[in-house]
């Protein structure tokens, strides 16, 4: 019981994050790395260890289509342990509306093989058990590869954490790496908009900081199910009523930004005004916050039921 209350805990780094509608599938890569000799204990009073085979060096996502292949690369010298005493989590978030989170471990999973976990975000649905291959068990870098649910959701960021239990009892020294790349840029999808049904709407975004050109950017309409890509698009309703949707900015080392916007379409001769642009404004820095809070619960549970053995 206590074990799928973990890999719950776990799940919630996933449901914690925003993530959305479909987007139009293509190859996409992502490359985050991560600091090395940053691994710390369970109390986090031991902190900037040296611990190869708990320090995550990098993750990497490789997508075509609904094929993804998600690798753990640790840092030199260390090696991915099929060992009760190591656990493994990582994930990847896309635009289809789910979480995906691979985890290893007896802790995480109950037992020593590798689960891949679909969780649903900001969809209707339940959570999934996806078939998947393994490869690179005992060297530095284990690879999972699985289909995504949809054939038009893109990778967008990736998170991962490692531990491990020194010594043979559950109550020797625990210790992690963690990391989530992503959710820094804060973006504006403007707004709200308001036009006439059969007539054309200009929808425009900005950035706080750097130049649009730098990312990609990808505006989800919900109740259309509709995708336009670019910083500034334009798009015609065709009934009238009130539209809501999602901008999404990202690029390919896992940093990406989101901000909602409405659309008020009025029919022909009533009253409504047209295209307007009054400014939006995401909120910088909220992913993070709430990750890192999750991930603290993450660490109090481990600990917890390590103790409790």
């Amino acid at each position: 019981m206590m074990k799928k209350i973990l890999l719950s805990m776990i799940l919630i780094m996933s449901l914690l994050i925003a993530s959305i509608n479909p987007v139009n599938a293509q190859s996409n890569t992502l490359t985050i790395t991560d600091d090395i000799n940053d691994v710390f204990g369970e109390e986090e009073t031991e902190t900037n260890l040296s611990r190869p085979n708990v320090d995550i060096y990098q993750v990497i996502c490789e997508q075509d289509g609904k094929d993804v292949s998600l690798s753990l690369k640790l840092a030199p010298g260390g090696v991915i342990q099929n060992s009760t005493t190591y656990g493994y989590t990582m994930g990847v978030l896309t635009t289809g509306g789910y979480a995906y989170t691979v985890s290893f471990g007896e802790l995480i999973v109950g037992s020593n093989q590798w689960m891949v976990i679909a969780t649903p975000v900001a969809v209707e649905g339940e959570e999934t058990e996806l078939n998947h291959q393994v490869s690179g068990m005992n060297t530095d870098t284990v690879t999972i590869s699985f289909d995504l649910l949809k054939t038009n959701e893109k990778c967008i960021s990736a998170y991962a954490m490692v531990y491990e239990i020194s010594g043979k009892s559950y109550g020797d020294e625990v210790y992690f790496d963690r990391f989530y790349s992503g959710g820094n840029l804060v973006i504006d999808a403007g707004g709200p908009y308001t036009g006439k049904k059969g007539k054309t709407i200009n929808l425009t975004g900005t950035i706080e900081n750097g130049s649009t050109s730098d990312y990609e950017w990808i505006w989800l309409i919900e109740e259309t199910n509709t995708v336009l890509e670019g910083v500034n698009v334009s798009y015609t309703f065709k009934v009238a009523g009130n539209y809501t949707g999602i901008l999404y900015a990202y690029d390919s080392n896992g940093n990406f930004g989101m901000d909602d916007f409405t659309v008020d379409i009025s029919s022909p001769g009533s009253s409504g005004g047209s295209s307007s642009n009054n400014g939006g404004g995401g909120t910088p820095g909220f992913e993070i916050i709430i990750l890192l809070a999750s991930l603290a619960i993450v660490v109090l549970l481990v600990t917890f039921l390590m103790r409790k053995k």
